[in-house]
C-alpha cells in the first residue's frame, strides 16, 4: 500500500511541476516502463554525448511521461555530482534537450550527502 500511495504522490508533484526535477529521499520503487535510469557514476562524457539511456528515452512514444531517474547520486563526492548540474539546470545532455514529457527525478538515501547546487536546482521531497 505505501509504494502506491508514495507512487501516486510522485507522479502528482511531477505533473504539477513538470520541468523541475525532483529530489526523493528514501524508497521509492521505480519498476515503471517508461522510467530510463542512469547510475550516478556514469561517465561524464556519456551526459554530453549521451547514448544508451537517450535511445531509451526515444524509444519511449513522447504521448506518455517519461522518468529519467538518476540513481545512488548521495554516493558520489560533491565534485562529481556536479556533472549532472547541466542535465538538471538546462534539461540538456550536450545537443540532446529532453522532452517536456521527460520528468528528472533523483533517488537518494542521505540529503546531507547531495550538493548544495543540486539541492538548489530541485525540488525535495522525502518520503
Amino acid at each position: 500500500m505505501v509504494k502506491a500511495v508514495s507512487k501516486i504522490f510522485l507522479e502528482q508533484i511531477l505533473r504539477n511541476n513538470p520541468l523541475q526535477p525532483l529530489i526523493v529521499v528514501g524508497k521509492c520503487a521505480f519498476n515503471d516502463e517508461y522510467a530510463v535510469f542512469i547510475d550516478a557514476d556514469i561517465d561524464e562524457r556519456e551526459l554530453h554525448i549521451p547514448t544508451q539511456w537517450k535511445e531509451e528515452i526515444q524509444a519511449i512514444d513522447s504521448s506518455n511521461s517519461v522518468y529519467l531517474v538518476v540513481q545512488n547520486l548521495d554516493t558520489q563526492s560533491f565534485d562529481e555530482q556536479k556533472k549532472f548540474v547541466g542535465l538538471i539546470k538546462d534539461r540538456r545532455a550536450g545537443n540532446f534537450k529532453l522532452g517536456n514529457n521527460v520528468h528528472i527525478v533523483i533517488s537518494i538515501s542521505d540529503l546531507n550527502k547531495v550538493a548544495p547546487e543540486l539541492k538548489k536546482l530541485s525540488l525535495l521531497w522525502e518520503i
